[in-house]
């Protein structure tokens, strides 16, 4: 028996306003561009195709890809423009990974006033209520947009060029702001949640 989209999610537990639940959908789905092209900008500065990169990359995170690149860049005596270009667009990439982590791996909660996008420090950790308002996560979702087709440019600017070091670099957007301090900073070393 096939359902409507609205009666599948009146049968989920805790249905959420589903504009909110697909705005976190497409989060989820832009920000995997993100983290492929971020390999490919890894497998252009080191110099091999993008199979050898993601070959060498699919297991690392992406805070650890993002200081290999800068690593390959002071290796290799990038010139300082190239490197200032790469940490900006590592920095905007940072930005919108926290971002994303804040809604992509929270949880829906019941509450006296509805469903709440809730995330927790830990397993039984603090609780803390998310703001959830559909125009923020839409934002986001633009900001990642921008992001993934600036991190392509990137990447196909670099291809295209016989000697990437002298290549002329587009001006540097203004980067989003981060939208949420994560609990890491929250919590004080060994501090234990509630």
């Amino acid at each position: 028996m096939n359902k409507s989209p609205d009666e599948w999610l009146a049968a989920r537990q805790y249905a959420a306003d589903p504009l909110v639940i697909h705005a976190v959908g497409w989060i989820a789905i832009r920000w995997t561009v993100c983290e492929q092209t971020l390999e490919a900008v890894f497998a252009v500065v080191l110099g091999v195709n993008f199979e050898v990169g993601r070959a060498i990359t699919h297991k690392l995170g992406c805070v650890t890809i993002s200081n290999s690149i800068r690593d390959l860049l002071s290796a290799k005596a990038a010139p300082e423009g190239l490197i200032e270009h790469v940490d900006d667009l590592l920095k905007h990439y940072d930005i919108c990974r926290q971002n994303r982590n804040i809604y992509v791996h929270s949880g829906i909660e019941e509450s006296d006033s509805g469903p709440q996008l809730i995330k927790r420090s830990g397993f039984r950790g603090t609780k803390f209520t998310l703001d959830a308002r559909l125009s923020q996560l839409r934002e986001i979702c633009d900001e990642i947009e921008f992001l993934s087709g600036r991190m392509v440019n990137f990447v196909y600017l670099l291809m295209n060029q016989p000697d990437f070091w002298r290549v002329s670099l587009p001006e540097k957007p203004t980067l989003p702001k981060l939208r949420s301090t994560p609990l890491r900073h929250i919590l004080k070393p060994f501090q234990r949640p509630h």
